[in-house]
């Protein structure tokens, strides 16, 4: 389903990603790579059942149950933030690198910080991959200056949130890094795939490094539209062919006799 939405804003009340200001704090809700987590642990549990228990893996799986970020924006905005921006596609990491981009601004942001599941990074260490960088829908990143920081934290938590301080924006200029516990600085780099995308390709071509390397830089909508669909149709030139896809299938009824019937 695809859909173009418009929306209002009353009295012309706007939060952009864009009105973050240099002094301020970012502070994030919930935890890294929440939905990531989530569908990797439902989509690979066979696999994982040998790096989780099954307690994890039914915890894992269960935060699908914490993707909305409604009660924390109102908040947020309630409360004084200045700028905001859910971390979707490219994960924490993506979302405080966006949020710098659009305001001009460097920020300071601590890995010791950044809140992260148990289920998580088993998760993502069986998998090879970086749960900074992983699908963080359910996490909300929030700038807030330092005297309305601790306000808006509690009012967060007051409704069963999990708020965490992660770090800082800086001036114009100044470098948008990452400073490890034990104080190695990295430049956070802008968000390419995201780390469920490099996951599913691995999946797809376990046996061919040089496809997965060529593709690696691409996105689901290339991997779906483009790779799925289309590339791996047998004889994808011939469009007398289309209709006979094996990846397609769908349920009708049967006109001589009434029956359902699956096709595809």
């Amino acid at each position: 389903i695809s859909a173009a939405v418009i929306g209002k804003t009353k009295g012309r009340k706007l939060l952009a990603t864009g009105d973050a200001k240099a002094g301020q704090d970012v502070v994030m809700t919930k935890w890294a790579g929440t939905e990531g987590t989530a569908i990797l642990a439902k989509e690979w549990e066979e696999g994982l059942c040998a790096y989780l228990s099954a307690d994890e893996l039914k915890n894992a799986q269960e935060m699908k149950n914490f993707l909305s970020v409604g009660n924390e924006s109102v908040i947020a905005f309630e409360h004084g933030a200045t700028a905001m921006h859910d971390a979707t596609e490219g994960g924490i990491l993506g979302a405080v690198w966006e949020v710098a981009e659009c305001s001009g601004l460097g920020v300071d942001v601590f890995v010791e910080n950044i809140p992260v599941k148990e289920e998580t990074k088993k998760i993502c260490e069986a998998m090879h991959i970086d749960y900074l960088r992983l699908i963080s829908s359910g996490c909300m990143m929030i700038i807030v200056h330092p005297d309305r920081e601790e306000a808006v934290m509690e009012a967060i938590r007051n409704v069963g949130v999990d708020v965490t301080r992660i770090g800082r924006v800086m001036e114009q200029g100044a470098p948008r890094v990452l400073i490890g516990k034990d104080g190695v600085v990295r430049e956070i780099d802008p968000p390419e795939s995201d780390e469920l995308y490099k996951a599913c390709i691995e999946e797809l071509y376990p046996s061919n490094e040089a496809y997965r390397l060529n593709i690696a830089n691409r996105n689901f909508t290339y991997l779906f539209v483009d790779d799925i669909l289309f590339y791996q149709r047998p004889l994808k030139t011939k469009k007398s062919l289309i209709a006979n896809c094996p990846y397609e299938e769908h349920v009708g009824i049967d006109k001589a006799n009434g029956e359902e019937k699956k096709y595809g």
